[in-house]
């Protein structure tokens, strides 16, 4: 397809409902100006008595402003332009990024329409500081001071006449207007935009961000979080609830917080789940339908990111934040149905049936931790659990004997990236949970702060990160982004527990951090060695 189709080609005129006009007349695509009437300043000579025309530009402020299913950022330093739209077929979140030239979608899973296609390379052309960003920026200047959220007309059409000027008409002339998007977008792609934290959203009132999760800058830390983190720990966000004594033994205690720093993962969880929660408290007590409270107020969600950033913690601490059971699934590529339906064993020479954690959590309430998810085989995942997260929320116990979801199930789907034996996880599956949180290693202090939660000195939590950083920033100059990667917060840990045992400090990185590299590539963990560590000067206390 090329730009001037994705612009205007319909078989319809819909409505614009963002649009207001003095008159109150009604303003529909394609429809035009008078000769000469709204042009832009981005019309070159010669075409200043042509007509403005309303485009899809106008449909994608719809989707913004009124029907909430669009997010818009630039991503790259400005470089590209990033889009979620909520696909109305199915409520599937697709991703696409746009860099000029190609158009990717994460997973190849693509919009169902013209208009959301047009959203990230709105984006893209809004990052270049041009035309049609002053008319954007005017635009978001109204939108905030006007409780109506409406567009002047004449906003409308300058907005998409500089855009048709300033880029569609630029790159039909140039013999560019065919929009390619054969390439995918990967996973590793949308952690390492939240990695180096380019995103900035373009308009904050609309759609959250589903897929990207940007941690606060490097010069930001949780000391922000501190009164929030207080009234957890206080008891202020306990879910009235009463569970079963078994249940009860799953719960983890406050004193779990004591050594957990906060992030703003945490924090954002922490607010979704529990607005949630409540809002189910709520529903039981008026008696509200258990098929109705589930599908209003059920809780899916991703924790995406390396080994060692603590995705399993943030489940725990959500546990003990509000004194829900937390059951742990462990998955692998041997993952089987029984698994989690239950499973038949021998047991004093009869057959017993025997539950499972995630049935127990599924039918009773609790916090399930799906533990790296996409090891298991797809068909297994999917055909398991693919209507036990999302309506109708059957599980099948023992394979044949139906189970509804328990209102308090909220599931937390944790996966690896950068790890061997991980696999791309089912787009169906994935898509049954909209909220994906992307984890990156803490900035320098919450790092520090959580390696002393271990008991080391201040000095030896310090020089322990200094060497990961260094060696984190090394790697990534040389474009082994995939072994720095597989280096974690767990070996800056086993680096303290070495140094505990009196080895001395440079030998304590070698023997953790630079052997894990070794085990990927023994030259350059010398070259590392030679060149990060031994120059290194440590800090004393």
């Amino acid at each position: 397809m090329n730009l001037s189709e994705l612009l205007f080609l319909s078989r319809k005129t819909p409505k614009i409902e963002c649009v207001s006009t003095t008159s109150g007349d009604e303003i529909f695509l394609n429809m035009s100006s008078e000769p000469g009437e709204y042009r832009s300043d981005a019309r070159p000579r010669g075409k200043e008595r042509e007509k403005a025309k309303i485009s899809r530009i106008a449909r994608m402020f719809d989707k913004l402003i009124i029907d909430k299913s669009l997010y818009l950022a630039n991503i790259n330093n400005g470089e590209s332009g990033y889009a979620e739209y909520i696909r109305e077929s199915d409520q599937y979140v697709c991703t696409g990024v746009y860099d000029g030239s190609r158009l990717r979608w994460l997973n190849g899973e693509k919009p169902d329409g013209f208009t959301a296609y047009l959203a990230p390379i709105f984006a893209y052309v809004v990052g270049k500081k041009s035309y049609t960003f002053k008319m954007f920026d005017e635009i978001r200047t109204i939108l905030e001071i006007n409780p109506a959220k409406t567009i002047p007309v004449d906003k409308m059409y300058l907005v998409c006449d500089a855009f048709y000027y300033e880029f569609a008409a630029v790159k039909k002339a140039n013999g560019e207007d065919m929009i390619d998007d054969t390439d995918i977008l990967t996973y590793d792609e949308i952690e390492q935009i939240n990695r180096v934290r380019s995103a900035e959203s373009l308009y904050e009132d609309g759609m959250p961000s589903r897929n990207i999760r940007i941690m606060p800058s490097c010069d930001e830390n949780t000391e922000q979080y501190d009164d929030y983190f207080e009234k957890i720990k206080n008891g202020e966000m306990i879910v009235g609830y009463q569970w079963t004594d078994s249940q009860q033994d799953k719960i983890p205690d406050m004193s779990f917080l004591d050594s957990f720093v906060p992030t703003a993962e945490y924090v954002e969880l922490c607010d979704m789940v529990y607005a949630n929660m409540n809002a189910v408290i709520e529903d039981m007590a008026n008696k509200v339908s258990i098929l109705d409270t589930v599908k209003a107020h059920h809780v899916n969600s991703i924790l995406l990111g390396k080994p060692g950033t603590g995705k399993t913690s943030i489940a725990y601490a959500l546990g003990a934040a509000f004194q829900m059971p937390v059951y742990t699934v462990i998955n692998s590529k041997n993952t089987e149905e029984d698994n989690f339906e239950g499973k038949n064993k021998v047991i004093n020479g009869e057959i017993t049936f025997c539950s499972t954690p995630f049935l127990e959590a599924f039918k009773n309430g609790g916090i399930i931790v799906l533990e790296e998810f996409n090891l298991a085989a797809p068909d297994v995942i999917m055909g398991t659990l693919g209507q036990a997260v999302e309506a109708p929320f059957i599980l099948f116990e023992d394979g044949y004997k139906e189970v509804r979801r328990h209102p308090l199930c909220v599931i937390l789907a944790t996966m690896n990236v950068g790890t061997s034996g991980s696999k791309e996880p089912s787009e169906a599956f994935v898509s049954r949970f909209p909220e994906v949180y992307i984890l990156n290693d803490p900035n320098e202090k919450d790092f520090v702060n959580i390696l002393m939660s271990s008991g080391s000195s201040e000095t030896d939590c310090q020089n322990v990160y200094d060497a990961y950083n260094s060696i984190q920033m090394y790697l990534e100059d040389k474009g082994c982004d995939d072994i720095a990667l597989s280096l974690t917060m767990r070996h800056c840990f086993a680096a303290l527990k070495a140094l505990g045992r009196g080895i001395p400090f440079k030998k304590a990185v070698q023997k953790t951090i630079i052997n894990a590299i070794g085990v990927k590539d023994l030259e350059l963990a010398r070259e590392v060695y030679e060149t990060v560590i031994e120059p290194m000067v440590l800090k004393s206390a």
